[in-house]
């Protein structure tokens, strides 16, 4: 895939994988954190070997990562109301 249309498929899915391309045998999940006037400051990222790892622990680990990003996000002024988290007890609903 080329760079510029995985650029396209983070942006659209909010969260980047990267399985090996950093590391051998380390598979990698991430997602921005905005700052209140919505530009990135930062980023959330969970990586785990990848005899560890599977699709659906992969596609877990993405959901927990972007709903983490955008509570940090939440923190730091940034409102999204489509996809803003207010407290942890929101974290752990989506996540369940």
């Amino acid at each position: 895939m080329s760079e510029i249309l995985e650029l396209e498929q983070v942006r659209k899915s909010g969260v980047a994988i990267n399985l090996e391309q950093a590391f051998e045998g380390e598979a990698a999940v991430a997602s921005v954190v905005r700052e209140s006037s919505g530009e990135a400051c930062a980023a959330v990222a969970i990586a785990v070997p990848m005899i560890r790892i599977d699709n659906t622990k992969l596609q877990k680990l993405a959901k927990l990562v972007k709903l983490g990003a955008s509570l940090i996000s939440y923190r730091f002024g940034y409102r999204d109301k489509s996809t803003a988290i207010y407290t942890i007890e929101e974290l752990r609903d989506r996540w369940e």
